[in-house]
């Protein structure tokens, strides 16, 4: 495992940030490349993205993990001051390695916060089985909804 993959293990804790029991931000991958952390803050768009939270390059980069339902790596056109800021490649690729390899917890940690936004709900219809240790669990899902 390189040193930045390494480096760039999303946080146990998910790396949340609260102010009077508020969510503020979740810093996801830190240090990626070195001087860049990312993550998101609790009120923001409800399309999946990662962007920049360290304060040297606060909200300077923006990519988008989803489309239209898929899933995608976009960076985001990002402005400052007017001026349209572009993604170094180094550090896109870097960050594009890292995010595939965490794919998978970087996105439930995206839907814990959905759910605490209360911009996903689950419904849940059908037999629901909680048995003792030695039989199997089961449950049926009807739908996972986006709430408006």
């Amino acid at each position: 495992m390189s040193r930045s993959i390494a480096k760039a293990e999303p946080k146990q804790s998910g790396g949340l940030a609260r102010r009077k029991g508020r969510l503020i931000m979740a810093v996801i991958l830190e240090d990626v490349p070195p001087g860049h952390d990312w993550g998101w803050y609790s009120r923001e768009e409800q399309r999946m993205h990662l962007q920049t939270v360290d304060e040297r390059h606060f909200q300077h980069y923006k990519v988008w993990l989803e489309k239209n339902g898929k899933r995608v790596f976009e960076p985001a056109e990002t402005k400052l001051r007017g001026k349209t800021i572009k993604l170094p490649k180094k550090v896109l690729e870097e960050l594009e390695d890292i995010v595939a390899a965490h794919r998978d917890d970087i996105e439930a940690r995206w839907v814990r916060l959905m759910i605490d936004q209360q911009w996903l709900r689950l419904h849940v219809t059908g037999p629901c089985s909680y048995l003792d240790g030695l039989s199997p669990f089961s449950q049926s899902v009807h739908a996972l909804a986006r709430s408006k």
